[in-house]
């Protein structure tokens, strides 16, 4: 029976996310919602090897399963959608992405799924209250940003006069 061994990065950026094989963001999700793969699949009803083997590479992720997956893992049912597609059919997934719009990771969005997902929230629509709040945020957020940038070119200056 091949092994395999798994070194979580330490910062998963937009980069690590897109070139990610579909194994490697199950077992990196395994890892940070500290799961065991028998326990998951024990969850959904599978067999108890199931992740065992998308996670080693023996197995592929089907269609049909790719939303139940998802939303244990608390990963973005779109991005593992893509992944899986690009693997199982990569000429029609190539193809897609010709004609159809389709939605990039870029780090901002990954940074806020991995908060989230830190914080116990699920994907999903988020009620008024929980817009309002979020706005509120990225008002902060917006703000900090036009306060740093006055510093930042400060500090660009001061190394270009040097």
């Amino acid at each position: 029976m091949k092994t395999w061994t798994f070194e979580n990065p330490t910062q998963v950026d937009a980069q690590w996310i897109q070139n990610a094989s579909v194994k490697d963001l199950l077992r990196y999700y395994i890892f940070i919602n500290q799961e065991k793969a028998v326990g998951l699949s024990q969850q959904l009803g599978w067999s108890p090897n199931y992740f065992s083997m998308l996670t080693s590479g023996r197995s592929k992720l089907s269609l049909a399963k790719i939303y139940p997956v998802a939303e244990l893992l608390k990963i973005d049912p779109l991005l593992l959608r893509n992944k899986v597609m690009a693997e199982a059919q990569p000429e029609y997934f190539a193809d897609e992405h010709k004609y159809l719009y389709s939605k990039k990771v870029f780090p901002m969005s990954v940074a806020i799924m991995e908060r989230a997902n830190q914080k116990g929230l699920k994907y999903g629509t988020l009620d008024a209250e929980q817009l309002r709040i979020l706005d509120e945020a990225f008002k902060q957020i917006k703000e900090l940003e036009s306060k740093k940038k006055p510093e930042e070119k400060a500090d660009s200056e001061s190394k270009a006069d040097s």
